[in-house]
């Protein structure tokens, strides 16, 4: 820092000595004429520096910095590195967290984890305005050194002690976020100086007598300028002269500076005005609006503004400015200044960047938005007198006259804030509105064309084309389609108060600053507020003004909403807000309807600015109508074409002919409601709140017809929602799993049960990050900041159509393999080839069936992709032909991340990928993004580029020529990074890494654990695409696999609606505790309702070390979860059936082999599921939903229609609560029957309670040790009756591994039957060879009044017997063929 301050002053007294004359000239001259003197300084303004001040840089610099920005003397990350701490991981603390959660310790570290979940991470690394991240040898050091970064590693760099602590990385990394901060605020960041401390505007200007007197000049020139501003700036001398010089400078390097100076002053100056009060004092009085003479050019009105952003930034001057009581409080905390030079700055804004504030702060502190768009113009040289208007309007600055003329303005005179032609970059990024779709290979995969990069490497994607605005909009003229300007009001005759509007508009896209900004940006929303619209009798129906932490009354009413405190009730964020709408707060109104063929579409328009900044002012809505059941409704600017979810979905060109609903649209205020036709019940209102689309903030909620809401993920909950002010986040998160906490995936669906049997669902097709807020009224709010509203409701009207309508639209789930139901053993933390084959010979000797062997990322070389270790593992070749000579599969390891330190040609992975390096995701300034991942120093391969995708498939086909694999798994694929946005950190200065709004994430941050928003992907920038990347890499790894010519299977941990068209889920790092356990079976019920039935939980738990009874009870419950794996850690106690006694190994025995024996039916549910998308496995109410009792149950489940499951889930428990809805319920292992209702059931401890509803017929077959061999053994039906003496069911029959073997027809259906005359079967289809093998050999009929006396088949009599006490028929020794249909005569006397 002290050698950038040495080469500031170097560079003041360049320009200083070189105006030195006519500045003394302009001194004398100002006394005769103020209008001289503005005249004069506007002249000079535009003379060029010269060039040869590059060469008096600090060594720290390259390509020279913008003598601007060497005139400000305030705290800012320019230059000497990163701190060595960022993204630093303590690991200690994770492994605390799960001991006191496994073993009941000290509680109060999970409340400091929540306190620090809050705090941001400002300043991870130095970055330019432009959004640029600089790499080796510009104003940000270079991060790596010999392959390693000193800014981000890790506590612990070898690959052993990354081994020994790998569940650290899961806990809260936010709580090393607030450490980094700190220890960041306490570094010098240059090499030389150390000792230098900016502390004053004065202490930078000694040492140099010629210096000396020049700045003397100026500020004696400052003090005449004071006199004739005294309403702009209040007197304040020091920042007059910085402001005349900076603007003198802006414009002189606008001619000089090449791009590598633009960088380097985007470390300095980040061009953001400054709050609210200050803007009103500065640039509110009559004569300033009034005299364009007196105020300078635009340009020197932008600089005003940038200058006292610089006092917000921490700049320390020895006066402040007049009528500013207290100019500290408005200090934004820069990164990598010390904390003595920082004294002045508020702790708690410096200690929490991400946008929680306390109350007392919140009324003042107030983010200053960036300016990057301005400032790129200087960088790339244009000087059009039409930007420089723009830019004076935007800082509120235009006369009556030139706001009126504004408003008459063409509608398409858009305007483009980016220092390029206003029409070629209006060309170059609006795409329209429906753009191209195109299908990427076999996988579904749709490009959106955005244009994300020009020849400057500056995102251009479709997000920022809002607001005719390229790059970030914070700045941008507001304008709605060259007609008027957006105020609190919308109108143009109050210049004042437009004035105050445009100012608080501009700084409205920063996450602090959330208010209409200024007194008369107050006045003007409160001026409609009427005492009876804050009068809302329900509390239950506030809706939330104010989401961020901490709301005052003033900043309430500032965003023009009612403040009634609720001080009887304890504050906590799970009751009603205190600040929340008015019942008239401003919104769209709409057209009239137009019809197309498909539905129709509405304009909707608004004329008020809302409190985030940068509205989109026209919107269009469609509607389509796209089968009877199907509604598509969306929302999006007609003009700019912005991000949208870029996967598949069906399309349709005309409307269903009829409907299963109805909708209404309200014109003034806008609003949509959907009835079902034949209830009426409302299902979707909007009319309840306001509803709000900007450009990084979009909220629209609606009301429930019920409180009985499911679905929302990922999170670990319950599975019925709670309403009582809770939030779901849905951000992709690698953590470990806690309450309500956002984890790896991320689903905008919901189901909600309508209360009359009736469900329907709702999905929001949008990836960005994202908050769903439910209230008792019962109603929820979206929260997004990105993307548009796509939103498709599903009429159902029973549960399991919802489903089905909805796997429509997204994808029907994957057919498995069938060797993929059986049961998986893995661990992290085998270390060795030996003990992973001891495992597998010690499962097999205990009679435990085993299918698929796993290893984790300690059987890789250096935890390297496609590598295995060749001392540990040597022979793995070899033992995984020993697996399949037992019937067995392995399974192998992928992680998205590669090594990217590995010397050239000896990793020919990586090789590979760097010889296209379009195929690895950027940082924004289009460098290779550094992360780390186990294998240390790591890049990310871009899955949305075709070409990543071959890439991808060719290094998978050339590793299993090695090891045989026969699955993949895809771990950290949120992608998991273990420091904080890259090692050169990420933009502070761009939009996508400070979004006015923050949604609750884990860690504070949206780059907590994972890589910078502002990374570029193929389709978009990280911001918008963050939560498809597990889902791009399941299709590059399901469409490598599909190249082995067998069908896939694939694991993939990170989520988002499509993922289970490619592969299975688990749910992640859970605790070996009871808690956990229970809670596995409510996100398995999740899952299967978004579409990925074949999912599962670590049996035993991943971290902590489970018990003995725990651990048997686990392997009872997972022996039912569709995908059942034993796996954990490697601190963690082995927990292989093995490792028990005896009775936990015959318990676990006797759990599989029930399993193994119920495959055949367990194959046809993911039959079922494959083809018409109904879920494997089910709530209660799914099956029985007018039955209000099964609304809330999570603690049983269903296997398809017939088979409950009713783990135990409390220790020590011999008994366990059940359910038991209307109809017949026989018990599994003795056929008994069961009452229906609440019923106690017995639980011993090596017993699982399974019934089969009556009605239904269930296949079985023998187990064996593997699928394989059961699939030749005989089978057999389970017959449940129902009180009516019927029944039914079938069984789906193939090889278990062709592709498309539906297709390709090569199966056999059979279906089962029972009328009067007995049971028989009909074969709907045979065409799998296989089925000629099989034979039927016994049925067991459960519910049988009484005993037969004729039991046959074509006159042939079977053996037989009864059993009277549990009324159960047993049939055996038949040896019927399944391919050929049978009828089996029963008589009874």
């Amino acid at each position: 820092m002290a050698g950038t301050r040495r080469d500031r002053r170097r560079g003041n007294g360049l320009v200083l000595s070189r105006h030195k004359l006519k500045l003394f000239i302009l001194f004398v001259v100002v006394i005769a004429s103020l209008i001289f003197i503005n005249n004069y300084l506007r002249r000079s303004a535009k003379e060029p520096i010269e060039p040869d001040h590059k060469g008096q840089q600090s060594p720290d610099f390259q390509g020279g910095q913008n003598n601007e920005q060497q005139q400000l003397e305030y705290p800012v990350n320019v230059g000497g590195g990163l701190d060595q701490n960022v993204g630093e991981l303590s690991y200690s603390d994770d492994n605390n967290e799960v001991d006191d959660v496994v073993h009941g310790q000290d509680q109060e570290k999970e409340k400091e984890n929540s306190r620090e979940d809050t705090e941001g991470m400002q300043g991870i690394g130095n970055t330019g305005e432009d959004g640029k991240t600089h790499e080796a040898g510009s104003l940000q050091q270079n991060i790596e050194t010999n392959g390693k970064s000193q800014d981000g590693k890790l506590t612990e760099n070898s690959n052993t002690a990354m081994e020994e602590d790998r569940e650290q990385h899961h806990d809260e990394e936010d709580e090393n976020v607030n450490g980094v901060k700190e220890k960041q605020d306490g570094k010098e960041t240059s090499k030389e100086g150390e000792e230098d401390k900016i502390n004053t505007v004065d202490e930078d200007q000694t040492g140099d007598a010629s210096k000396n007197e020049v700045n003397k000049d100026a500020e004696d020139n400052n003090k005449i300028q004071d006199q004739t501003n005294e309403n702009k700036i209040g007197n304040a001398e020091d920042n007059l002269k910085t402001i005349q010089e900076v603007d003198k400078l802006e414009n002189e390097n606008k001619e000089t500076v090449n791009a590598g100076d633009d960088e380097q002053e985007k470390k300095q100056l980040n061009g953001k005005p400054v709050i609210d009060d200050i803007q009103v004092k500065v640039q509110g009085s009559e004569e300033q609006k009034g005299q364009d003479d007196t105020v300078g050019t635009a340009a020197e009105e932008k600089t005003s503004v940038e200058n006292l952003a610089g006092i917000q930034k921490g700049q320390n001057t020895e006066k402040q400015i007049d009528g500013i009581n207290d100019v500290n409080k408005h200090i934004l905390v820069v990164p990598q200044t010390s904390k003595e030079e920082l004294k002045d700055v508020d702790q708690d804004q410096k200690d929490n960047p991400g946008g929680n504030v306390s109350p007392e702060e919140e009324k003042s502190q107030l983010e200053p938005v960036q300016d990057d768009n301005m400032i790129d113009k200087a960088a790339e040289g244009h000087n059009d007198p039409n930007e420089l208007e723009r830019e004076k309007e935007v800082i509120g600055m235009k006369s009556t006259e030139d706001l009126t003329n504004q408003q008459e303005e063409n509608n398409n005179d858009l305007e483009v804030i980016q220092g390029k032609d206003d029409a070629a970059e209006q060309d170059k990024t609006n795409t329209g509105n429906d753009g191209n779709k195109e299908l990427i290979g076999e996988t579904g995969m749709q490009p959106v064309e955005t244009n994300q990069v020009d020849e400057e490497h500056k995102m251009t994607d479709t997000h920022d084309v809002e607001n005719n605005v390229i790059g970030d909009n914070n700045d941008s003229e507001i304008k709605t389609d060259g007609k008027e300007e957006l105020t609190g009001e919308g109108n143009l005759g109050n210049t004042q108060e437009k004035q105050s509007q445009e100012q608080a508009q501009v700084a409205g896209n920063s996450r602090d600053n959330l208010d209409i900004g200024g007194e008369t940006g107050k006045d003007s929303i409160e001026a409609k507020l009427q005492g009876s619209q804050c009068v809302i009798p329900e509390l239950s129906s506030r809706f939330d003004c104010h989401p961020e932490e901490s709301p005052t009354q003033e900043v309430c009413e500032h965003r023009g909403c009612c403040w009634n405190p609720l001080e009887s009730v304890h504050p906590s964020r799970n009751r009603p807000p205190d600040c929340y709408y008015p019942t008239n707060f401003p919104s769209y109104s709409g057209t009239e309807e137009t019809y197309t063929e498909y539905g129709y579409q509405v304009n909707l328009e608004r004329n008020t600015a809302t409190h985030y900044g940068n509205d989109i002012m026209q919107l269009q809505m469609d509607v389509a109508m796209e089968t009877n059941s199907r509604l598509h409704i969306k929302i999006f600017d007609p003009k700019n074409r912005r991000y949208e979810v870029p996967l598949y979905t069906p399309s349709v060109t005309h409307k269903s002919t009829s409907q299963s609903y109805t909708r209404e649209v309200g014109k003034s205020p806008f609003s949509i409601r959907v009835k079902r036709a034949v209830t009426e019940k409302v299902l979707f209102d909007t009319s309840i709140s306001t509803f709000i689309f900007s450009d990084q903030f979009i909220q629209i909620s609606t009301a429930l017809p019920s409180n009985f809401l499911y679905g929302l993920g990922e999170n670990l909950s319950p599975l019925l929602l709670d309403l009582n002010w809770t939030n779901k986040t849905l951000w992709a998160r690698d953590i470990t799993p806690k309450l309500n906490r956002n984890l790896y995936g991320a689903h905008p669906f919901y189901m909600v049960m309508e209360g009359d049997g009736n469900a329907h669902g709702v999905l929001l097709f949008n990836s960005n990050a994202m908050d769903v807020i439910m209230q008792p009224m019962p109603a929820l709010t979206y929260r997004t900041i990105g993307g548009i509203l796509d939103f498709y409701m599903f009429l159902g009207p029973s549960p399991n159509e919802v489903i089905q309508q909805y796997t429509e639209v997204i994808g029907r789930p994957f057919m498995p393999p069938y060797w993929s139901l059986g049961f998986h053993i893995c661990r992290y933390g085998y270390n060795s080839l030996e003990k992973t084959r001891e495992v597998v010979e010690q499962t097999r000797a205990a009679g435990i069936p085993q299918d698929v062997q796993w290893n984790d990322i300690d059987s890789l070389d250096r935890f390297m992709d496609f590598t295995y270790d060749p001392k540990s593992y040597s022979h793995l070749p070899e033992f995984v032909d020993e697996l399949h000579k037992n019937d067995q599969k392995y399974i192998v390891v992928f992680d998205p991340a590669i090594s990217s330190n590995q010397p050239k040609g000896t990793y020919p992975p990586l090789d590979e990928l760097l010889s296209d390096d379009s195929m690895i995701i950027k940082n924004v300034s289009g460098g290779l993004l550094i992360a780390q991942v186990w294998p240390e120093e790591t890049v990310f391969p871009d899955f949305t580029n075709p070409k990543t995708m071959t890439w991808w498939t060719d290094q998978i086909l050339r590793f299993h020529e090695k090891i045989p694999f026969d699955g993949a798994w895809n771990d950290m694929n949120e992608p998991s990074s273990f420091v904080h946005g890259s090692f050169s950190g990420c933009p502070d200065d761009n939009k996508y890494e400070n979004p006015p709004y923050l949604p609750g994430v884990s860690g504070g941050s949206l780059i907590n654990q994972t890589i910078c928003m502002s990374a570029r992907h193929k389709w978009n920038p990280h911001y918008d695409v963050h939560n498809l990347y597990g889902v791009s890499q399941s299709m590059a790894t399901y469409g490598a696999l599909l190249k082995l010519g067998k069908r896939p299977f694939v694991l993939s941990r990170s989520t988002f609606p499509s993922s289970g068209k490619y592969a299975a889920h688990w749910t992640g790092d859970i605790i070996s505790t009871w808690e956990h356990m229970y809670y596995t079976i409510p996100s398995i019920l999740n899952f299967n309702m978004f579409g990925i039935p074949m999912v599962g939980a670590d049996i035993c738990g991943f971290y902590g070390n489970t018990t003995e009874q725990l651990c048997q009870r686990w392997h009872q419950l997972g022996a039912f979860y569709p995908f059942s794996r034993n796996h954990n850690f490697f601190k963690a106690n082995d927990q292989h059936p093995t490792v028990f006694s005896e009775a936990m190994q015959n318990s676990t025995k006797k759990a599989l082999m029930t399993r193994y024996s119920l495959l055949p039916y367990l194959y046809t549910l993911f039959y079922k599921a494959h083809t018409d998308g109904t879920p494997v496995v089910r709530p209660l109410f799914f099956e029985y939903p007018k039955d209000v009792e099964t609304y809330a149950i999570d603690k049983q489940f269903l296997w398809g229609e017939a088979l409950m499951i009713t783990p135990v889930l409390q220790e020590d428990a011999v008994t366990v609560d059940a359910y038991f809805p209307d109809g017949a319920w026989y018990d599994y292992h003795t056929g008994a029957k069961v009452h229906t209702g609440k019923v106690k059931l017995d639980a011993p401890l090596d017993t699982i309670n399974l019934h089969i509803r009556g009605g239904h017929i269930i296949p079985e077959q023998v187990p064996a040790m593997t699928t394989q061999a059961s699939r030749n053994n005989i089978f057999g039906l389970i017959v449940a009756m129902s009180y009516a003496a019927t029944a039914d069911g079938c069984v789906f029959l193939d090889d278990g591994e062709t592709v498309d073997s539906i297709d390709k027809k090569l199966y056999t259906m059979i279906t089962f039957n029972v009328s009067d005359t007995g049971i028989s079967s009909t074969v709907l289809h045979h065409g799998y060879p296989g089925t000629e093998s099989l034979v039927l050999d016994y049925i067991r009929v459960l519910g049988v009044a009484g005993k037969p006396h004729i039991v046959e088949t074509n006159g042939h009599p079977l053996n037989h017997s009864y059993d009277e006490a549990t009324q159960v028929l047993y049939i055996t020794e038949m040896a019927l063929p399944m391919h050929k249909p049978f009828e089996i005569k029963v008589a009874f006397s």
